[in-house]
């Protein structure tokens, strides 16, 4: 168990994972960049001056409380495998981990994991299991939510992927008639290429390892859930983060007088589209994250301007506000922990 646990944690991010989160940014920062080609500068400054900011105050507000209730949660299935962990340290990790998101897409589960066993001394091996389990949950009320968008707003929406003439099909032309997005996919292509040359030998080995290690930490989630002590609490606290996360976006509605109008089946629109755009293993959602609330305001009759500058703030105030505070609680943890540095106890090592 030792020796496994430590690969867990020793192992390095291969040259392969890298290009392949490096040619994901370059394609969100071609979206941005596409999105807002042809917009002034000068009148994204005059917009932001619209913005109510006492909403987007209570917007980060209701941002830091879902992150808690996220802590609360994952705490939660950590104590049902016997393991306590303090919540004020389970909501440092959930910071760092958003911010870990933001250097690599998806290595923040690890890095949480990371930080709670040196600070609390619980295997990485185990917590991992949990991991799976959380996202999986995630995975289901997202989808059950775009169902339940469909299904009320699907004429609307459907607009989206038909190929009526739509704002989406009009974008999807342009971006294709873009000479710079071949010369993007060129790069992809003989970068693929290379990729798969140097790492063809290693793949058998690495797919056998990789299945084997992800069934058995996936078991082990299995087993923390059933053994929750309060399963209503657990999905309760579910819904709620969701819930918050749905708020967020009505909030800022209300920040910007061009969306204030918007009412609350809109705004579970908006939040469920950006969602499926944050999605996309691209750092932060940069670019797809846009697009997705740019064309879904299209939809709802906000002009391409609002709907720009709506989705640039939403998408800027969370970004900065998971990068300070991830930063803080990078800052805060030793200080909390140093009387009681748990990183030396002999379980710990064994991670």
């Amino acid at each position: 168990m030792k020796n496994s646990d430590a690969s867990v944690e020793g192992k390095r991010v291969s040259f392969f994972e890298i290009a392949k989160y490096l040619i994901f940014l370059a394609f969100g920062l071609f979206l941005f960049w596409w999105l807002y080609r042809g917009h002034d500068l000068a009148d994204i400054k005059t917009s932001l001056k619209e913005f109510n900011y006492s909403w987007l105050a209570l917007y980060l507000f209701i941002a830091l409380l879902s992150h808690v209730l996220r802590a609360m949660r994952w705490r939660m299935l950590l104590q049902s495998i016997a393991f306590k962990p303090g919540l004020l340290n389970t909501v440092f990790s959930i910071l760092i981990m958003y911010l870990a998101n933001f250097a690599v897409p998806r290595i923040g589960e690890i890095v949480r994991c990371g930080v709670i066993r040196k600070y609390e001394g619980i295997p990485v091996s185990e917590q991992l299991g949990t991991v799976v389990v959380e996202r999986l949950i995630d995975l289901l009320l997202l989808s059950l939510l775009l169902v339940v968008v469909f299904v009320f707003q699907g004429e609307v929406l459907g607009s989206l992927f038909n190929t009526g003439g739509s704002n989406s099909l009009v974008a999807v032309t342009d971006i294709l008639n873009n000479g710079l997005l071949y010369i993007v996919l060129a790069v992809v292509l003989l970068l693929s290429i290379i990729l798969f040359l140097l790492h063809r030998k290693k793949k058998g080995a690495f797919l056998k390892g990789r299945v084997t290690t992800l069934w058995q930490k996936f078991m082990v989630g299995i087993g923390a859930i059933r053994k929750l002590k309060n399963p209503a609490g657990f999905y309760l606290l579910s819904v709620l983060i969701y819930f918050g996360y749905f708020l967020m976006t009505f909030v800022v509605f209300k920040a910007y007088e061009p969306t204030e109008h918007l009412n609350m089946v809109v705004g579970l629109s908006v939040f469920v589209m950006g969602s499926v755009g944050m999605v996309v293993p691209v750092q932060g959602g940069i670019g797809t994250y846009h697009y997705f609330v740019i064309q879904t305001l299209l939809l709802y009759g906000i002009d391409e301007p609002g709907s720009q500058v709506f989705a640039l703030v939403i998408h800027g105030s969370m970004t900065l506000f998971m990068i300070l505070s991830g930063l803080v609680a990078l800052l805060l943890l030793p200080i909390v922990n140093r009387r009681n540095d748990k990183s030396l106890r002999p379980n710990s090592q064994s991670v």
